[in-house]
């Protein structure tokens, strides 16, 4: 039943690869406990959701991932239920569990500048203008990795400064270049040879936009590898992977006064909730400047050179 409902996911729900992957190691463990618990998974008993979840608690697995699991199995017994293999859903029932709220981690603007600046180490003069092609566009539009890569010469729009990407179930939206990234992508492509006609910035068709030495299609990991290199390489100390730019992209959204709709939008996220956790960020930062710019704001009344320093560094 686990391979016809991944099959399901795959074909007519057509989820993304590693949102399938995720599926399949949710159900492959699942099985492995009943299997141990003696359970027939096609007669389970209404306590096994609920016993599922105290065996994950016991075995110390954090209350995100277990929440993952909940939806997983419950979508698996709901396919199980419409296709009559069950005659109830042991997870319809079962509460997700709270989690601590963390807001994501994201660069400030100095840090960015960095990261783009150590690409210049390179020896090689390909690399150098691929890598900051990669962080500039991340940065630029926002995009998540996997609609990073399968970006196509015909999907991007160089004097409209526009790229046509193709997102979570397959929809697209139409993202947009600022001139770093414009700049960075001209460099880079006249460095492949993309451009049929330069003066009109017009590319080649059907070409992959980002490749590795090979000049094949880059790989989701080939960028998180380029994106942790760069940071090594200007000594940045926070966890580092592509979504940073993501959450950078929309934290400087949001802290420069842009509607949180048109930041919906531009992230691609079918609910407005899902953007909200960027207005939090925001408002940390007006307490900081709050704490350190207001008469009442520290707490000893008095602001210390360091304080107004810092008020500035903000500011600019």
């Amino acid at each position: 039943m686990s391979r016809e409902f991944i099959s399901y996911i795959s074909n007519i729900e057509n989820l993304a690869p590693a949102t399938i992957k995720a599926y399949e190691t949710d159900i492959t463990q699942f099985e492995n406990y009943i299997n141990v618990e003696k359970i027939d998974i096609y007669n389970p008993d209404k306590n096994t959701g609920r016993a599922y979840v105290a065996f994950l608690r016991d075995n110390g697995l954090d209350p995100s991932s277990i929440n993952r699991k909940i939806i997983t199995l419950r979508s698996f017994y709901d396919y199980a239920v419409r296709t009559k293999k069950v005659l109830f859903n042991p997870f319809e029932k079962v509460k997700s569990l709270k989690q601590k709220k963390s807001l994501p981690e994201y660069f400030q603007y100095e840090e960015i500048e960095k990261i783009r600046e150590s690409a210049a180490q390179s020896s090689r003069e390909f690399i150098k203008l691929r890598d900051q092609a990669i962080v500039d566009f991340l940065y630029s539009t926002g995009c998540r990795v996997s609609e990073t890569v399968t970006l196509d010469t015909d999907m991007l729009n160089m004097y409209n400064s526009t790229a046509l990407v193709c997102g979570k179930r397959d929809k697209e939206r139409i993202v947009y270049l600022g001139d770093k990234a414009l700049n960075s992508l001209k460099e880079y492509f006249q460095a492949l040879g993309y451009f049929s006609d330069l003066a009109c910035c017009k590319l080649k068709k059907g070409l992959p936009v980002f490749v590795n030495l090979a000049k094949k299609r880059i790989t989701e990991r080939g960028v998180f590898y380029i994106i942790n290199k760069m940071a090594d390489n200007a000594d940045i100390k926070k966890r580092v992977s592509p979504h940073v730019y993501r959450h950078s992209f929309a934290t400087h959204l949001i802290e420069e006064g842009a509607d949180i709709r048109y930041v919906q939008e531009m992230l691609g996220h079918e609910s407005l909730s899902t953007t909200q956790i960027y207005t939090h960020i925001g408002i940390g930062r007006l307490k900081q400047v709050h704490r350190m710019a207001h008469p009442h704001g520290s707490f000893n009344n008095e602001k210390s050179d360091n304080q107004r320093k810092k008020l500035r560094s903000i500011k600019n």
